[in-house]
């Protein structure tokens, strides 16, 4: 159940009521609820708990309803109370909806966002025992037996330009002696 708490006609709006709080009945076992499904859940950019930064922190539902209800920056822009059970009159009904978690089925969160909800990963091989092979030859071997292939094949170009080079040379000198 709502109730509207305190509401405001100025002047500018004519004949228009601006609520300015409005009183927000909420079960215990919702309000219990709502903010266990939310105790999970971390914002991935600041990896921080979701509590901290929309609840204020809050340990308990009734502080986390209160931060969420008042006026704040980029917040509520009017104050939203939650009269805790108890003080209501009798004929009140508090709000009594399903809170599902971050780990529901339904409404799963991802898993940047809460970790509960993640796989166990299986465990990593003992990196001792594991070897590289690229078919029957160990990662080393074929690495240093491509590098070996590649010294020599240069060693070859660096010998056949040479020779080409100096074998040019000889013949144009010859030719000028003539």
């Amino acid at each position: 159940m709502t109730e509207i708490g305190r509401n405001l006609r100025p002047i500018e709006t004519r004949d228009v009521d601006v609520v300015l709080s409005i009183d927000y009945y909420v079960d215990e076992a919702f309000g219990q609820g709502f903010f266990d499904s939310c105790v999970g859940v971390t914002f991935g950019m600041s990896n921080q708990p979701a509590v901290n930064i929309v609840g204020g922190g809050a340990d308990n539902y009734q502080d986390f309803m209160t931060s969420l209800g008042s006026v704040q920056f980029q917040g509520s822009t009017f104050e939203i109370a939650f009269p805790i059970y108890g003080t209501w009159n009798e004929e009140m009904i508090g709000m009594n909806e399903a809170s599902y978690g971050c780990t529901d089925a339904t409404y799963a969160c991802t898993c940047v966002d809460c970790t509960d909800i993640c796989g166990v990963l299986p465990d990593l091989e003992d990196e001792a025992n594991a070897m590289c092979y690229i078919g029957s030859l160990n990662c080393l071997a074929f690495s240093l037996i491509i590098i070996w292939g590649v010294g020599v094949l240069a060693a070859l170009a660096l010998v056949l330009i040479r020779k080409r080079k100096n074998s040019g040379v000889g013949e144009i000198i010859m030719k000028f002696q003539v």
